[in-house]
C-alpha cells in the first residue's frame, strides 16, 4: 500500500523499540502475530531524500502500514474498520522530529483462495495466515481469489488489502504516498495496473 517512489520519505530503520518480538500461532506454531506491547514507544528513522507522504514505507512491514494524523483523523471520521492505531516517533538526520504519524495495525481477517489462485504454497495456516514459499517468493498469480465467507467484512484486511471505501477517502481528500490497486491484482507482482497518489 505505500508508494516508495523517489518524491517520498520511507523509513529505513528503527531507533527504539523491537518489531521482532512476536506470538507463537497455536495452530502453526510459526512466530507471526505481533504483540500489542511492542507497538508502544516505537522511533523510526526517515530516508534522507523525499517529501513527508500521509502513507511512508518501512521496509520491515509486514501487517501494518504507517499514516499520518491526518489519514488516520479521516478514516476515523468515516468510521473505517479493521485496524487499530499506535502513534509513533519519526527522526530524520538533522535529529527534527515529527510526532504526526501512526503505525495502522491491520486486524481485518480473510484468507486467500489458493485453489482458485493457481500454484499452492509450501504451507499456509489459515489461523494466522502464516505462509511458506516452495521457490521465489512472491509467486506470480495473474489473479487474486478470497474465500469469501471468511472475510469479516473489516475495511483493512489482510496485511495491506482494503475496501473500495478505503480507496474513495484516500482519492477524495488527496491522501499521498498510498499506491492503489484492484485486489484481483493484489498478488501479481508484475501488476502495472496501479495508482500512486
Amino acid at each position: 500500500m505505500a508508494n516508495c517512489a523517489g518524491k517520498y520519505k520511507y523509513l529505513d530503520r528503527i531507533i527504539e523499540g523491537d518489531l521482532d518480538v512476536r506470538q507463537e500461532c497455536i495452530e502453526c506454531h510459526n512466530y507471526l502475530k505481533y504483540d500489542d506491547s511492542i507497538y508502544n514507544n516505537l522511533v523510526f528513522h526517515a530516508s534522507k531524500k523525499g517529501k513527508y507522504a500521509d502513507c511512508l514505507m518501512y521496509s520491515g512491514a509486514t501487517n501494518f502500514i504507517i499514516i499520518s494524523k491526518k489519514a488516520l483523523e479521516l478514516f476515523k471520521t468515516n468510521r473505517l474498520t479493521g485496524f487499530e492505531e499506535y502513534p509513533i516517533t519519526i527522526i530524520d538526520d538533522k535529529e527534527n522530529i515529527f510526532d504526526q504519524y501512526y503505525i495502522l495495525k491491520i486486524t481485518g481477517n480473510a484468507l486467500l483462495d489458493y485453489g482458485k489462485m493457481g500454484e499452492q504454497p509450501k504451507f499456509y495456516c489459515k489461523k494466522c495466515g502464516y505462509v511458506e514459499y516452495s521457490g521465489q517468493r512472491p509467486m506470480n498469480y495473474k489473479q487474486t481469489y478470497l474465500i469469501e465467507e471468511s472475510w469479516d467484512g473489516s475495511d483493512f484486511f489482510l496485511d495491506d488489502l482494503c475496501t473500495q471505501r478505503v480507496v474513495d477517502i484516500i482519492l477524495k481528500n488527496k491522501l499521498k504516498g498510498f499506491i492503489i490497486t484492484e485486489l484481483i491484482n493484489a498478488y501479481n507482482p508484475f501488476n502495472m495496473n496501479y495508482i500512486n497518489t
